[in-house]
């Protein structure tokens, strides 16, 4: 069978055939899903809708295991799995972003290729640029410390990561701090709530402009971090 043209924009070439021990219950659950975005599943879309989150709600497929989706984008009658064929037409294809492969950590020296990485996360919730100090969060006992690095040089967490990225050929996409407080020190010492008037004391406000003129050594003492002069 032939496969839409709305899958052009994969990368796919010549033809997959799906094989009898792929031929399972999971992968109607995701063609279900995935004729629902692609509008290749019969019924209205508020039918395919219910349908899908029938399917959901129930932990079963949609789809009988013995069914499959044709070329015009319904459900057929039982046929032999093993004389399933599917062929993608690659003739025009659209190339995937280079965005789309990526990673949450440092590149290094990239062995896989990523064009991609992220910085974000609790850290960044909660990041001061000005000292690089920054909260964990949920997944450190919630205490303010110098995990992400950068010593006390302004910005150096952030900035050695753009680095790290730019040099293995990637783009990077970095949290800014926009929640209100991002963390005022680095002393450690478990959750900040054991510390009084903990917000006032271990933290500091963040605000999006400073309607004044950037500095690349900001004040650590006024208790107000600027999201522009981070950015």
């Amino acid at each position: 069978m032939l496969v839409s043209k709305k899958f052009l924009w994969t990368n796919f070439k010549h033809e997959v055939v799906v094989k009898r021990r792929m031929y399972h219950q999971p992968i109607f659950v995701y063609l279900a899903n995935f004729g629902l975005l692609m509008n290749l599943s019969c019924g209205s879309i508020e039918e395919r809708i219910d349908r899908t989150r029938s399917s959901r709600d129930s932990g079963k497929s949609s789809t009988p295991p013995s069914s499959f989706i044709t070329g015009e984008g319904c459900f057929s009658d039982p046929i032999d799995p093993d004389a399933i064929e599917i062929s993608i037409n690659d003739q025009n294809p659209i190339p995937i972003s280079p965005y789309i492969y990526g990673t949450n950590e440092a590149l290094g020296s990239n062995p896989y290729g990523y064009s991609m990485t992220r910085m974000g996360g609790n850290r960044l919730t909660t990041y001061n640029w000005e000292n690089n100090a920054s909260n964990a969060g949920s997944d450190y006992f919630f205490q303010n410390d110098a995990h992400l690095g950068g010593g006390n040089q302004p910005g150096e967490a952030v900035r050695s990561r753009i680095a790290d990225a730019h040099a293995a050929g990637a783009s990077i996409l970095v949290t800014i701090p926009i929640q209100g407080y991002v963390a005022a020190d680095k002393n450690g010492g478990g959750d900040v709530n054991q510390t009084p008037n903990y917000l006032e004391t271990r933290f500091h406000r963040t605000l999006a402009r400073k309607n004044a003129a950037f500095s690349l050594f900001p004040d650590l003492n006024d208790g107000v971090v600027y999201q522009d002069e981070f950015v």
